[in-house]
């Protein structure tokens, strides 16, 4: 058993997948679904506003846009960008001109048609492995 002590609270706890105590990861949720909450009856609300009113750092709320939990509302539409090219983004990292681009390039560098192509040269040399483990 992996015991921690998590920075949050201070509190000693079993090491779990989610990196926290279960005292912590209850008010977190609480905190996320009074954000929720409030968006949904104040669409147009800024950071600022939602902060104020859930008593949820602007950091968490922002960080909740960038995991994908949370949709930006048009009140944040300045103050969540893209991490690539500085366009307004409502859900992740990146705008969807950037995430396009970026699958465009993992797919081209995983394509059969442009892997470079390896030659190999057998020599008749055989290898010995004298001492197994």
């Amino acid at each position: 058993m992996n015991v921690k002590n998590w920075p949050g609270c201070g509190k000693m706890y079993v090491q779990n997948s989610l990196g926290m105590c279960e005292a912590c990861k209850i008010g977190e949720e609480e905190g996320f679904s009074a954000i929720k909450e409030y968006i949904e009856e104040n669409e147009e609300s800024t950071l600022g506003e939602i902060s104020k009113a859930t008593g949820v750092s602007v950091k968490k709320i922002l960080g909740y846009v960038r995991e994908g939990r949370l949709m930006a509302t048009s009140g944040m539409a300045g103050d969540i960008t893209c991490k690539s090219c500085g366009e307004p983004v409502t859900i992740g990292n990146f705008c969807e001109a950037c995430m396009l681009k970026l699958n465009k390039g993992i797919k081209d560098a995983y394509s059969d048609d442009n892997s470079p192509k390896v030659e190999t040269k057998r020599t008749g040399i055989k290898m010995q492995i004298k001492d197994k483990f």
